[in-house]
């Protein structure tokens, strides 16, 4: 786990009923807060993905059929920057009504052109305890240049990604 205070804070929220807009450039590790938060989620409880970067037509879909959507469930629209419809964002804010249905958007940035009632909530900066962790977890030496190759990074969770790569 990456952000392991973050997320489970944001899991404990969400599980509240909380309607969150998560935010963060490209890089810092929207996706892997996304896989991370899985962990802290009850199995019991519904999560539909949506990435609107690679499937952007099964938000209408999923909208279309509102009243076959119950609580409790997690609705996640990754990417969510690339909406542009009002009448989906109006279909999604409808949703606010359905008991035990928790939202959780990600954004590269904040979207104040859409009038969705989310709470914005930042993603923190990558700490170096987080990264070291990280990195032992995957059975690779922590040394202090390496972290801080890392955390000067533009996309610090990309630069994480690639040296992890096999």
């Amino acid at each position: 786990m990456l952000r392991p205070e973050f997320t489970s804070d944001l899991a404990n929220k969400l599980m509240d009923g909380a309607w969150i807009n998560l935010i963060s450039a490209h890089g810092q590790g929207r996706r892997r807060t996304l896989a991370d938060l899985r962990r802290h989620l009850p199995a019991s409880l519904p999560v539909v993905l949506i990435d609107l970067k690679l499937h952007a037509e099964q938000l209408p879909v999923l909208l279309s059929r509102q009243s076959a959507i119950t609580g409790p469930m997690l609705l996640v629209i990754h990417n969510f920057h690339l909406l542009q419809s009002p009448d989906l964002i109006g279909q999604l804010q409808e949703l606010k009504k359905i008991h035990g249905l928790s939202l959780l958007v990600t954004s590269e940035v904040k979207c104040d052109h859409f009038p969705l009632d989310t709470e914005d909530l930042m993603l923190p900066p990558l700490q170096r305890t987080e990264i070291a962790n990280e990195l032992q977890r995957r059975g690779i030496v922590a040394d202090s240049a390496l972290i801080e190759q890392i955390i000067r990074a533009d996309m610090p969770c990309s630069e994480l990604e690639m040296i992890m790569a096999p």
